[in-house]
């Protein structure tokens, strides 16, 4: 399929392992160090690695597979890890709780790192593809190579059974924050009809050949039907909606995608659209990127002159005859809500004097965003360059502190 997203699944597995491998090494160095001092920036490289672990998890083609214990297991390990560090370990040092939290961490990284080098020898040995995994998962190909699958779901498993880490009594993971944010959404239940047909309006598919609905209610799971719909051209299409009140979480077309005949400025029109007809208004296109054939457009809705980037929708949109191909939903159905979304102690001006001196601004905006805490915080958001890349740097519009910056893409 496209040779640009074999890399792009290549690149998130090596990040994967080569980050768990460091985050290893660094828990490592945390046990056996006697100083304090030294101890709160080992703690803080142990925060970056783990969240550069889940960034190479992203970037993988596990939407179908279940591996939210490992992300889970590593959102919490940064939450631990970066709430430790921030204190003064002079005056507050480790408790023989979190202690003992840390040795665990590090026996059970390695376990990990273990396991994640298994499934490197097998693709190295077995010369397997990633784009094979993705279309293994969406179309539940029984003859297919399930070595990389199984590899992984042995991964997830052994992290459920971490059930003797101590991660404190006030960490909260932002996957467990959404994990309970879709588990109380109101709205009545609805049946497995009705999920069906909510699944054949939203995709426009008006004629399959075969409609499958799977109703999935583990324990510690939000209850959602899984929808798989058999098209006409033989590809399968997949939706997954939530059981109380029919909101779709997530969609995706596994169709093969041919040579581009839009260019991106048609692609952002037609998911714009798209948003518009299934009742997704006011938002606003703040990310594009492109993967050969295919477009990816991020959203976020704005009030007030805010940008809610925690309530994120994610469009994927074919190139070859402008169909929406792809929909990540999640962010939005959790977390998107009537607020009292406070007003801004400092400044535009303020919080701009606050940038490096390099850095040339060419667009401003209030936005509000996710610290690592996983709190929602009101920020000045600044698009600008230094030298010829971009940048998007976020300074907090209270205290003034710069909360984060991405690194930006341009697609021209």
């Amino acid at each position: 399929m496209l040779i640009k997203a074999e890399n792009q699944y290549q690149q998130g597995f090596h990040e994967l392992t080569f980050y768990m491998d460091s985050l290893h090494r660094e828990l490592g160095k945390s046990i056996a160090m006697n100083s304090r001092r030294q101890l709160g920036p080992c703690l803080t490289n142990v925060w970056r690695l783990s969240y550069a672990a889940q960034n190479g998890v992203g970037q993988l083609p596990l939407t179908l597979m279940p591996f939210n214990k490992t992300e889970e297991f590593l959102s919490k390990m940064g939450d631990f890890s970066f709430r430790t560090a921030t204190r003064d370990l002079e005056k507050e040092p480790l408790t023989p709780s979190e202690w003992k939290t840390l040795k665990n961490l590090y026996a059970r990284s390695g376990e990990i790192v273990q396991e994640l080098r298994k499934v490197e020898q097998a693709i190295y040995d077995k010369k397997l593809r990633w784009m094979d995994v993705e279309q293994a998962i969406a179309t539940e190909d029984k003859k297919m190579d399930h070595t990389i699958i199984d590899g992984f779901k042995l991964i997830d498993q052994r992290v459920d059974g971490f059930r003797e880490i101590d991660f404190g009594m006030n960490t909260t993971s932002s996957e467990e924050i959404q994990i309970k944010r879709l588990g109380n959404l109101t709205g009545e239940e609805i049946a497995p009809e009705e999920a069906r047909q909510r699944a054949l309006i939203f995709t426009g598919i008006k004629k399959p050949r075969e409609v499958k609905v799977t109703a999935v209610d583990k324990k510690g799971v939000y209850p959602v039907y899984d929808i798989s719909i058999l098209n006409g051209d033989g590809s399968s299409t997949l939706v997954e909606v939530t059981k109380r009140g029919g909101r779709l979480l997530w969609m995706m077309n596994t169709r093969p995608i041919n040579a581009a005949r839009l260019s991106i400025e048609n692609g952002e029109v037609k998911a714009y659209r798209f948003l518009l007809s299934r009742g997704w208004d006011g938002m606003e296109n703040v990310k594009t990127e492109r993967y050969d054939n295919i477009a990816v457009y991020t959203y976020a809705p704005r009030e007030g002159g805010i940008l809610l980037y925690p309530d994120m929708i994610t469009v994927k949109v074919a190139l070859d005859r402008g169909e929406v191909v792809g929909i990540e939903a999640r962010n939005y159905v959790a977390n998107h809500r009537k607020r009292n979304l406070p007003k801004p102690t400092l400044s535009v001006q303020a919080a701009e004097k606050r940038l490096n001196p390099h850095f040339k601004v060419e667009e401003r905006s209030l936005a509000l965003v996710q610290n690592e805490r996983n709190e929602e915080v009101l920020v000045y958001e600044f698009i600008g360059k230094v030298d010829k890349t971009a940048y998007q740097v976020f300074i907090n519009a209270k205290t003034g502190e710069e909360e984060k910056i991405d690194h930006l893409d341009y697609v021209s």
